[in-house]
Formats: C-alpha cells, sequence, structure tokens
C-alpha cells in the first residue's frame, strides 16, 4: 500500500472523529467523555460545579471508583484525578508532553468567589481542558502552565494570609513576614521587602499603641479570640468550621455546658482525632483557657495536615468538621463496636426506623442505654429494625405491641384467640372476578364472584378439556383470580418465581413488580420472574395477579428452593388478615352512592 493512500487514510480517520466530536458537542452543555472502560462516546453535562468537586477534595472527599463513575461528569474525575491530587503545584506529576500532554495550575486567588481554592487540571501550554467552564466558574483565576511559576504564585498567596508578625513563624521555611509592607511574602523570593523577613515571632516590632494581637491577656493569660481567628485565617480554615464557630461566639453551642447534639459531635471530632491521630486537644485553643500561640498554631497545622495526609477517612471527617465544617457523622461506628454509646447516636438510629419519642422503647434517658453497654453496634441497630415487621404481623397481640414499642400507641381491646375468634392466619386468599378485556391489574373489577382460602397455591388446568383439574367454583370461561398471602421462611432465602400460565401474569413482592406478562395467549407459557430476597422471619406481602380469557386454562406457580423450582411449602404461607375479617365494608353518609 502507497504512501499516499496510508496518507488519505489517515486523513478521513481524523476527519471521522472530527465530525463525531462535532455531533456529540454542544457549547456550554456538555463534553464529550467515557466513563470507566466504556468505548462509546456520549454528551456529559456538568450539573454540579467544578467548585464543588474542588471543594470535597480539598474538604478531604477522597477520590474512589464510586465517585468516578457516579458523579454527572462521568470521566471527567479519572482523567484528572492524578492532576486533582496534587495540594500545591511542586506535586504534579512530570509532564508527558512539555507542551501538549500533562497536568497544569488553575490558580484563584484568595476572593469571596473562588474561597482561594486552586487546583491541578489536564491540559497543555495554551489552556486547561473546559477551559470556558473553568473561566465561568472561576472569573478571577488563571491557567498556568509551568510548574515553577505556579508554585511561585501559590506561595505569595499562601504567605500573604499572615496578616501579623506573631505568627512568621506559622509556615516555617516557607513565609516570613515583611514589617514594612505589614504581609507575609515568600522566603525564597521575598516578595520584594526592602527589609530582613522576620522569621521568628520574638524578633517582631514591639507595637507602640497597645498589646499585640496575640500577646496573652495580662489577666486570665488567655490569647484574644483576634489571635486565634487570624492565625486559623492563615491557615485557610472556613468560617463555616467549628473551630472559627466557636471563636466568633459558638453560636452552635459547640462547648456548651448541656449535652446538646452539637456539643456531642464536637467531642467525638476531638475523641477520633485523639484515638487514631494521637492529637491532643484543650478548650484553651478555642479561647477557653490559657494556652501558648505555638500551642494553637501547631494543633491548627495538625488539623489541616489531616486532611490531606492521613488514611483514615474518619479522621478526615473529624478534622474537615472542625476546620472546614465539612460533614462528620459522629455516629458512623464500626459495626463491631462495643458500647456504651452517646444517647444521641442511639436515638438516631431508633428514628431511621420510625421509632416516636413517646414509644416505649425510644431510648429517652441515660439510664435507657444500660440494655446497650454490652452490646456491638451491629445488634443496636438491629434490635431496633427488627421490631418494624411486626407493625404488619396478622397477630393482633404481636402487632398491638409494635404499636405501643414503636409509636406509643397503646390499642385498648380484650386479648383475642385468633385461631377460634378470628379464625387463623394461615393459609391464603384468592379472589375471583369476572375477566373483561379493558382489565388491568389494580383497576376496579365489574364483577366480584366470590373469595376461595386454600392452605397452599393450587394448580389449575383446564386445557384439552382435563374434567378433573376443573376448577367447578369458578362459573365464567373468562375469569381473573388475584391471590393474596404472605410468605415467611425461617431464614433468609434468595429466590424467584417460575410460572406456566395461559393468559396473562402480573407478580409483585412487597409493593415491588417482579414479573408482569400481561397479554393474551394461544397456550400457556412459562416465564421466571426477577430475583428477590425473603428475609429471615420477616412477612413479605405477595400478590399474584392472572387472567384467563377462554375456557381453557392454565396456573402453575413454584418458588426456587434446594437448587430447584418446587411449590411454596404451606408452612410458609399465611393469610395477609385472619379468615374472619370481612371481604369488604361499605360505609353511606350524606349524598349518594355515586359521590362515594
Amino acid at each position: 500500500m502507497s504512501k499516499l493512500v496510508l496518507g488519505v487514510i489517515g486523513l478521513l480517520a481524523i476527519i471521522f472523529t472530527l465530525v463525531l466530536i462535532l455531533l456529540t458537542y454542544k457549547k456550554n452543555e456538555g463534553f464529550v467523555g467515557s466513563e470507566g472502560s466504556d468505548i462509546k462516546l456520549h454528551l456529559i453535562t456538568s450539573s454540579h460545579t467544578f467548585t464543588e468537586y474542588i471543594r470535597e477534595l480539598q474538604y478531604g472527599t477522597r477520590i474512589n471508583d464510586s465517585d468516578v463513575h457516579t458523579k454527572p461528569i462521568p470521566g471527567w474525575l479519572q482523567l484528572n484525578q492524578e492532576c486533582l491530587t496534587a495540594t500545591e503545584p511542586k506535586y504534579l506529576p512530570s509532564k508527558k508532553d512539555p507542551n501538549y500532554d500533562g497536568c497544569g495550575w488553575w490558580f484563584n486567588p484568595d476572593t469571596t468567589e473562588s474561597d482561594g481554592i486552586s487546583f491541578g487540571i489536564k491540559g497543555s501550554y495554551k489552556a486547561p481542558l473546559f477551559e470556558n467552564e473553568l473561566k465561568k466558574q472561576f472569573p478571577n483565576g488563571k491557567w498556568i502552565w509551568d510548574t515553577n511559576v505556579a508554585q511561585q504564585h501559590e506561595d505569595q498567596k499562601i504567605c500573604k494570609r499572615l496578616s501579623i508578625c506573631e505568627i512568621s513563624d506559622l509556615m516555617p521555611g516557607k513565609c516570613g513576614f515583611c514589617s514594612t509592607s505589614n504581609a507575609g511574602v515568600p522566603i525564597k523570593s521575598d516578595g520584594g521587602c526592602d527589609v530582613d523577613l522576620i522569621t521568628n515571632a520574638y524578633k517582631c516590632p514591639k507595637p507602640q499603641n497597645g498589646n499585640a494581637d496575640c500577646e496573652p491577656d495580662k489577666n486570665t493569660g488567655k490569647l484574644s479570640k483576634e489571635c486565634l481567628g487570624k492565625i486559623a485565617r492563615a491557615l485557610k480554615f472556613n468560617h463555616f468550621g467549628a473551630i472559627l464557630q466557636i471563636v466568633y461566639g459558638d453560636k452552635e453551642g459547640y462547648l456548651s455546658s448541656q449535652a446538646t447534639a452539637n456539643r456531642t459531635k464536637f467531642l467525638k471530632a476531638l475523641e477520633q482525632l485523639s484515638i487514631n491521630e494521637n492529637i491532643t486537644s484543650r478548650d484553651a485553643y478555642f479561647g477557653k483557657g490559657v494556652c501558648t500561640r505555638y500551642d494553637v498554631m501547631s494543633y491548627y497545622s495538625s488539623l489541616k495536615n489531616i486532611i490531606h495526609t492521613s488514611t483514615n477517612q474518619a479522621s478526615i471527617n473529624a478534622a474537615s468538621f472542625l476546620v472546614n465544617g465539612g460533614i462528620f457523622n459522629e455516629c458512623d461506628v464500626p459495626a463491631n463496636t462495643i458500647g456504651p454509646f452517646e444517647l444521641t447516636c442511639v436515638q438516631n438510629e431508633a428514628k431511621k426506623n420510625n421509632y416516636t419519642e413517646a414509644g416505649e422503647l425510644y431510648p429517652k434517658s441515660q439510664s435507657d442505654l444500660n440494655k446497650f453497654n454490652n452490646m456491638m453496634w451491629a445488634e443496636v441497630k438491629t434490635y431496633f429494625s427488627s421490631r418494624v415487621p411486626d407493625l404488619q404481623s396478622t397477630n393482633p397481640r404481636v402487632k398491638n405491641k409494635a404499636l405501643k414499642d414503636i409509636y406509643g400507641i397503646n390499642v385498648n381491646q380484650s386479648d383475642v384467640d385468633v385461631k377460634n375468634d378470628l379464625g387463623g392466619v394461615t393459609g391464603l386468599s384468592y379472589y375471583i372476578y369476572e375477566w373483561l378485556d379493558s382489565e388491568r391489574p389494580g383497576l376496579p373489577k365489574y364483577t366480584y364472584f366470590g373469595r376461595q382460602v386454600d392452605s397452599e397455591f393450587p394448580d389449575f388446568d383446564n386445557n384439552k378439556f382435563k374434567k378433573e383439574n376443573r376448577c367447578k367454583k369458578i362459573k365464567s370461561n373468562k375469569s381473573q383470580i388475584v391471590f393474596k398471602a404472605q410468605l415467611t421462611t425461617p431464614t433468609k432465602l434468595d429466590t424467584k418465581f417460575w410460572t406456566h400460565t395461559d393468559d396473562g401474569i402480573n407478580i409483585s413482592v412487597n409493593n415491588v413488580n417482579r414479573l408482569s406478562k400481561w397479554m393474551s395467549q394461544q397456550e400457556a407459557v412459562s416465564y421466571e420472574s426477577d430475583a428477590f430476597i425473603l428475609e429471615q422471619e420477616k412477612p413479605t406481602k405477595l400478590e399474584v395477579n392472572w387472567y384467563n380469557n377462554s375456557v381453557d386454562y392454565t396456573f402453575h406457580l413454584r418458588m426456587f428452593m434446594n437448587n430447584k423450582f418446587d411449590k411454596i411449602p404451606p408452612q410458609i404461607i399465611y393469610q395477609t388478615q385472619p379468615l374472619k375479617f370481612p371481604v369488604a365494608r361499605w360505609d353511606f353518609y350524606q349524598g349518594s352512592v355515586e359521590e362515594r
């Protein structure tokens, strides 16, 4: 093949690719990308802002497979992961091509809009990926391809946060304080300072009027909130973080003397860092005691470092909560943790299962926690969740007790014998209707023939006029039957149904459709339902709709057990209501029947 032919083929390939991109790209709406190992190109939208992504990363959210595949910009995180994880330009990976392939730096100055969040991103010397989107969301930002230049910009920004001389040693080796410009500058470049940089707070000039910001109070020995605030802001703490919230008034009550939810969350965050990272805390670091300026700087710096260096996600979340106001769940403890547990955590677990404060089992005080002291956290969760199915029990005693334990509702009625007084609860009921072609599952039926009760799901087979199997209770050639039951198994069971029917069949489990073949057929056809789980000792609602549209009809239902499809065992089949409960009831009020 000649070079000319190869050149033409190559040119056609390039043209095809460009056409494909043009067809899938819409300005300001999205970008062409791929997700995971998918080769197909597709349009992806940027409903999640870059600001949110970067802030999550800065606040301690780790990039993982779940993020890569579920975020609204599929492939974007995966493509930029090696760039985004760099906390400073000097940590960016080496460029694969000095001009066209590698990680550059999107620099954002300290402004209200950008919060000073800069980050690495893929690009070339000309522009980053998604340049238009970046300019729209970070209008004050700029693209820097040269890593050294980017580092200089970052150092100048970071050092400028040193707003007072007394914290000149907050970033040793990186920043010093220029007394003539009254701001921090990078040590390596000196930032144009015309005097020697101050890198030791003890060399700071004495203020002419009053005390220095970080000079302890002469009467109490405490550091001022101005000093604590300037140290925190120099390290780029967010005003939503618990520490700055406390320093500027503690409206959220993190240091409250009362056992509030916020107080508990704050203490658990400190405990998490003490256990996992050996970082101890004192109230003095938040303005409630005596400590040195150096102690505060060391503690605050340690918290900031945890977010970017720790491998323990619980520690990262705790530090992020204190520094940035990030999400921290004080009740997110390992399943095998043994009590005692915090009251708020046990109460939250009860609330997750819809327990109300009036419920008998809702934990109301510390004394209610004693029963959980020797339990693992997984057992506490099961303690509350295991009672919820009792609300659906057909046993009045069980149901009434659940109502009282969970909701605090006391049902005043005399004890009844379910079997003798209400007719028992074993077996199933099926309801027979006249079939009209216009009907579908869930719509009203015009003629109701009655209810049949059986210990198991019956087999109907009237094909080929097998009179010995004909259901003599059905007096119509066209009928619809609705089977209703509850299945309760002694052990957990992963299962599914097999049906052989003529005509339509519809199966729902706990109101979730598992099979729908609602159609007229010339002969019986077999189907398998979607798989589902029967939880141990938990009643599972089963409803089967079946209709026959001719004199010939077939119905067989089997369930997968012991590696085969078999009839549903009668011992796991229960009625949805006791047998003597009424099938229907009519209540007439003012007005016509049509209005009701």
